[in-house]
């Protein structure tokens, strides 16, 4: 075996420098290296690698390679690599001439439908021949993407695996003949923080992403707040997006705290000390964060898409993402203190559940690579 792991995956992507896939890479990397696996890996000196890995890098005396300013196929070719892992295999192309293995994470671009709420033209309120436009080109953009996957999926050297059910029915849907495994992706709870603030706040976070949903949670809590529905003394604090209230449309805007990107410590206390958390994404492939609210006993509101009834079970308030109605009904129904005391329990409940599984599954996911790299 002469494996090649992709760290690329774990480095920031477009403008987001911590995400979920690059969360998933750096689990699994720390898996191979404590079960021994012997492998060299690539990354790009021009982007952030986080010191932990540099420093697992050392302590394992794993050979690095630099594709800032050698191609992949070079590396392959001059260092015998016969097999590349990658966390996000779809951004490898043009792919080099050997066993490709990969985590499929979810077909979002495939799912997703066009929403007015999440493109800019909402902060205008321009509707019209603008929405039918925008519609249009992401059917096109659809209709091509699909294309790509039945080409990638049916790649002969390109093996894969998923991270939720949900999205293995995906695949499948695409390439019948496919028996995907499923491996739920490690946990990243590495954090542990107090629960010390008074303050009663909902949390939203990666705002700056659409998929996200989180305009439509910043105006249902907008209107409760008018309407006198929900306390006025409660805030809101939404990572991902800057201090943008012509952004929202919001008329309560000292209820809203726009704190742009946090690094890990300080999101993972915001978790901690919440009232409550609300995840209205459209579309998730896994979806960390409501697991990260869980784990404090923080009740969590989540939109009913996708794969977080698979995550979540019988442990959120579920809405339809696109209902800014529903939302406001599972936000007040929350003030009752038997359902929010019941959330938290059954939260709490689910966390231990799912983490048990995904400790589970890394190992599974680790033998996997193994198994298919010899």
């Amino acid at each position: 075996m002469n494996l090649l792991f992709d760290l690329t995956a774990s480095q920031p992507s477009n403008t987001i420098k911590r995400h979920g896939g690059g969360k998933y890479c750096e689990m699994l990397f720390d898996g191979l290296c404590k079960r021994n696996v012997p492998f060299q890996a690539f990354y790009d000196s021009s982007k952030y690698l986080n010191p932990q890995v540099r420093e697992s890098l050392k302590q394992h005396n794993i050979k690095l390679h630099d594709i800032k300013d050698n191609p992949l196929q070079l590396i392959v070719n001059q260092n015998n690599i016969d097999t590349i892992y990658s966390a996000l295999p779809e951004a490898l192309r043009p792919w080099p001439t050997c066993k490709i293995l990969g985590t499929i994470h979810g077909l979002r671009s495939l799912e997703l439908e066009y929403d007015f709420y999440g493109h800019w033209l909402f902060d205008f309120g321009i509707i019209g021949f603008n929405t039918l436009l925008g519609f249009l080109q992401n059917k096109k953009r659809k209709d091509q993407t699909l294309k790509y996957y039945q080409k990638l999926l049916l790649t002969p050297n390109f093996h894969f695996v998923t991270d939720s059910f949900h999205s293995k029915k995906i695949i499948q849907g695409i390439c019948p003949e496919k028996d995907v495994p499923v491996f739920y992706p490690p946990s990243t709870s590495t954090c542990q923080s107090d629960r010390e603030s008074a303050e009663k706040y909902f949390l939203l976070v990666s705002a700056d992403r659409f998929e996200k949903n989180c305009t439509r949670a910043i105006i249902a809590i907008d209107k409760l707040l008018s309407r006198k529905k929900i306390p006025s003394d409660v805030t809101v604090k939404i990572t991902g997006a800057s201090n943008n209230n012509s952004r929202y449309h919001i008329k309560n805007t000292a209820n809203f705290k726009f704190l742009g990107y946090v690094e890990e410590a300080e999101l993972d206390s915001l978790y901690a000390n919440a009232y409550a958390f609300i995840y209205p994404s459209l579309n998730e492939g896994f979806g960390y964060p409501p697991l990260e609210a869980m784990k404090y006993n923080v009740p969590v509101i989540a939109s009913n898409a996708a794969s977080i009834p698979e995550v979540c079970g019988n442990a959120a308030l579920y809405f339809s993402p696109t209902s800014i109605s529903e939302l406001e009904e599972k936000i007040i129904g929350l003030q009752n203190k038997n359902i929010y005391s019941d959330l938290q329990k059954k939260g709490a409940a689910r966390f231990q559940e799912i983490e048990a599984r995904q400790k589970e599954d890394l190992d599974k996911l680790v033998d996997w690579i193994i198994r298919n790299a010899t």
